[in-house]
């Protein structure tokens, strides 16, 4: 639909031009204004945007008319100056500048980032985001910010079509600064004060219950797998924070579980009891979204859980050889992780020994049969949860969470050769594991590596870390469950360049709190996970709960 716009309209200073600059300049105001008004104030300028550009014309009361024109190709265009200068998403945003034109079908405004190399360079090379673009008059092109998660200094650019069918592209004199805005709210479950009180019960998101939460991952139709199972209590630092036994038990009969599995699904409203289990750990979903693995806690086995059967949970057996039935004795398997391009699923068990299952022949490949992840205060080992690089399948990420560690374990062939000849006869699978972040890999022992801290990968600190996941953009969400919050990496910056950072939760202080950085509290979250439209679930497991986080 073409729009014209009235000439007294803009050039008057009229009410309504001024209700639009005062919206704007909202955005402008300080931070904590911001966040309380932002949802409000956009929803005043989108009214007023259609209000007066959703028809083919404005009448003025002299009945003048400013047509559909393009940028005149014999003046130059330029940007004078834009507000507010930071803001989020949704942010309502006006640019002043002169030869624009009033077509916005040949104007873009274009939010520009440079990418750097591993020195922190850059490279010549741009990412660029569209704004949306509202409604303009020639001088003033009203928009609102588009989603730059993560980003920080931006370049604006217009790029305007001319009438001679060209087009022309000036940028800003200053950076535009967006401000990444992170939120929690709680999707599903009861409070529960103390656990032993805590059951576990199907129903609506607001009826259902849990009695400890711990791991979980979600389908391509957005369901959310929970994975339930005792687990002991939690002491840390001398016992600053002791909980009691966490113990699933079905609401109905009050019958004690080993674990239990449960399906979460928002748009439906529900949340079904699945199927009493064994003792089970973090599952993974292969490559279409549509099966789910969930590793058994010991023994040659583990389940799978297939859409096309409601997720109905089959026991499956292992075919371990001689070595591996080894491995697999007085051992556990905290995590399981499937590889895109075969479906191939891999685990790092207890005592360190990675292993490669092929799901298809239940065949199991041992890559590495021992490596230094670290130990728990128990000694003896550490749970270990694994998830791929998204940009490298070569690359998985493991969070040891005895060790308060984070590694890199990059998957590799070595060469076969024969005794006799020493001729290579063939390459088998094999692994190279390195600290990566968290104190471990600042040369410190496990015991040593235990606390909070953010900044470069070396110096950062992690408090039992568990499950991991990430999000399209490369960046790690760990659930640091002994420090009560969620942290983030960004994994396409160098080991160099990349830093922890605390996305939300208050460090070492538990609690159960809905809200920005600010306000959020968790206690003992050890499960996270990224469903495909971003949305990112935590089960928060020692508040029983089920919470839901918005970054954008």
């Amino acid at each position: 639909m073409k729009t014209y716009f009235e000439e007294k309209k803009f050039e008057s200073g009229n009410a309504q031009e001024q209700q639009l600059e005062k919206t704007v300049n909202v955005g402008a105001e300080s931070s904590e204004k911001r966040r309380g008004f932002r949802s409000f104030t956009s929803l005043i300028l989108l009214f007023v945007f259609v209000s007066f550009t959703g028809c083919h014309w404005f009448r003025s009361d002299d009945d003048k008319t400013i047509p559909i024109e393009p940028a005149d190709a014999g003046k130059p265009t330029n940007i004078i100056g834009f507000k507010p200068d930071s803001g989020g998403i949704a942010t309502p945003m006006i640019i002043h500048g002169e030869n624009f034109g009033t077509d916005t079908a040949g104007l873009d405004v274009l939010f520009v980032s440079e990418r750097l190399d591993d020195s922190g360079n850059g490279t010549g090379k741009f990412d660029t985001v569209p704004g949306a673009i509202v409604s303009t008059n020639g001088t003033r092109i009203y928009l609102m910010v588009p989603k730059l998660t993560y980003k920080k200094k931006l370049q604006l650019l217009v790029r305007t079509k001319d009438d001679k069918g060209k087009y022309r592209l000036v940028k800003s004199k200053k950076d535009f600064r967006y401000k990444t805005e992170t939120t929690v709210t709680t999707v599903a479950g009861r409070f529960f004060e103390h656990a032993n009180t805590a059951v576990t019960e199907g129903g609506t998101l607001s009826t259902c219950s849990f009695s400890g939460p711990m791991f979980i991952c979600v389908d391509a139709n957005k369901n959310v797998l929970i994975v339930e199972r005792s687990f002991a209590k939690a002491s840390l630092d001398g016992g600053s924070m002791i909980d009691e036994n966490l113990q699933p038990k079905h609401a109905g009969n009050n019958k004690k579980m080993s674990g239990d599995v449960l399906l979460l699904n928002e748009e439906e409203d529900r949340v079904d009891l699945m199927q009493e289990t064994k003792l089970i750990n973090a599952p993974t979903i292969n490559p279409t979204g549509t099966t789910i693995y969930v590793p058994t806690d010991d023994g040659a086995d583990y389940y799978v859980m297939n859409a096309d059967e409601n997720y109905s949970p089959r026991l499956k057996t292992l075919r371990p050889d001689g070595e591996v039935a080894k491995i697999l004795k007085s051992n556990w398997k905290f995590s399981f992780v499937t590889r895109k391009s075969d479906g191939n699923i891999f685990t790092v068990m207890y005592k360190s020994q990675v292993l490669m299952i092929n799901p298809r022949t239940n065949q199991i490949t041992t890559l590495c049969s021992k490596y230094n992840f670290g130990e728990g205060a128990e000694g003896g080992g550490t749970d270990i949860y694994l998830m791929f690089d998204p940009r490298d399948e070569k690359i998985i990420y493991a969070s040891s969470a005895g060790s308060h560690t984070l590694f890199k374990i990059k998957l590799t062939k070595k060469d076969i050769l024969d005794k006799v000849t020493g001729q290579k006869t063939g390459e088998k699978d094999t692994v190279d594991i390195k600290p990566w972040a968290g104190g471990m890999a600042n040369g410190l022992s496990s015991g040593e590596s235990k606390g909070w801290a953010d900044g470069s990968l070396k110096r950062a600190r992690f408090c039992y870390p568990r499950q991991i996941t990430f999000d399209k953009d490369a960046v790690m969400y760990i659930a640091d469950s002994g420090n009560h919050c969620i942290r983030t990496i960004d994994t396409k910056l160098s080991d160099k360049l990349a830093t922890v950072k605390t996305l939300i939760g208050i460090p070492e202080d538990p609690g159960n709190a809905d809200g920005g950085p600010e306000l959020a509290k968790f206690r003992f979250p050890m499960g996270i996970a990224v469903a495909e439209d971003g949305t990112i679930y935590i089960a928060d497991t020692r508040n029983h709960l089920i919470r839901k986080l918005a970054v954008q």
